[in-house]
């Protein structure tokens, strides 16, 4: 008979290796093809939350790009050896029993050719949490929780992760707010609803950074980007809403990206030290330039 480790582990790469295959996957088809409760499917996907997967209206799906045409035996090896070094970022505990878990269904090779440096937090403790807190936001109910020793009535937006920690989005008494995920405690959905503003919902997920300001109307910063960064910005934006606006004779480039903070600049500023550069507004330039010379200064 199978340990549940080994029922989970399975599920997880017949899931994986699905939705690598293209399909779209739903919580209710999945519960019955692997006799489990939709819940645990819920729980999986939570535990599979560090891949590019999308919940989109009818299920989940593989962020485009990354599913595969066709399965061998050779794409099942190479999704195992994916799989076991993405784990590596998932937390010592949750890594160790996965690797064990893969040495049983492949022999590992010796040089695999992967390499992930994305650090994502281990939240593996609150995979509970992680199970309510969807329910509230996919009923859209009013949560009771605590929060920095304080009892707080929010309305849950969304879970949302920024540079590998975990966060909810929410509303608490007219003021878009994010908490630190790990620093709920005791939750409880009441059966009071809410109804979701999709504008705040739309910013953050146009944010620079956690540092954005739902509350606040976006703002256009335009950026000179030196040659050294701009092929990686290309590649890589600093946020949905970036444009490309012009590009000089020695490489570097100008874009345009929004924001609703000055902070929310300036962060990503600190990040590509001396690259990045504001041309407007100019007060976020004359700001980081205050904060840079008392650095200096000290």
């Amino acid at each position: 008979m199978k340990k549940e480790y080994d029922k989970a582990l399975y599920r997880l790469l017949e899931i994986l290796k699905r939705l690598y295959e293209g399909e779209v996957l739903n919580t209710k088809d999945l519960a019955l093809d692997f006799n489990v409760t939709q819940r645990t499917i819920r729980r999986d996907f939570i535990r599979l939350s560090y891949f590019p997967i999308e919940k989109i209206k009818y299920g989940y799906k593989y962020a485009d790009g990354y599913h595969l045409l066709k399965s061998s035996k050779e794409d099942e090896v190479l999704l195992f050896e994916m799989f076991e070094q993405f784990s590596k970022n998932m937390g010592e505990g949750a890594s160790k029993i996965i690797s064990k878990q893969l040495s049983k269904l492949y022999n590992p090779s010796a040089k695999h050719p992967f390499f992930f440096n994305a650090v994502i937090e281990d939240i593996t403790d609150k995979s509970e949490l992680f199970l309510l807190m969807q329910d509230a936001i996919e009923q859209k109910r009013v949560v009771h929780l605590e929060y920095l020793d304080k009892t707080r009535q929010v309305h849950p937006y969304r879970i949302a992760s920024f540079e590998g920690f975990w966060y909810l989005f929410c509303k608490e008494q007219e003021k878009y707010k994010t908490f630190y995920f790990k620093d709920i405690q005791n939750v409880v959905l009441k059966e009071e609803t809410f109804t979701c503003d999709t504008k705040a919902l739309k910013i953050m997920e146009n944010a620079l950074n956690i540092w954005f300001e739902a509350q606040e109307k976006s703002f256009e910063v335009l950026l000179h980007v030196d040659t050294k960064i701009a092929k990686h910005l290309a590649r890589r934006p600093l946020s949905k809403t970036q444009k490309f606006l012009k590009e000089y004779e020695n490489g570097d480039i100008e874009i345009s990206v929004y924001a609703t903070s000055d902070n929310e600049v300036i962060h990503v500023l600190k990040k590509w030290l001396p690259n990045l550069k504001v041309i407007a507004p100019l007060r976020i330039h004359e700001t980081f330039k205050k904060e840079l010379q008392k650095y200096i200064d000290v």
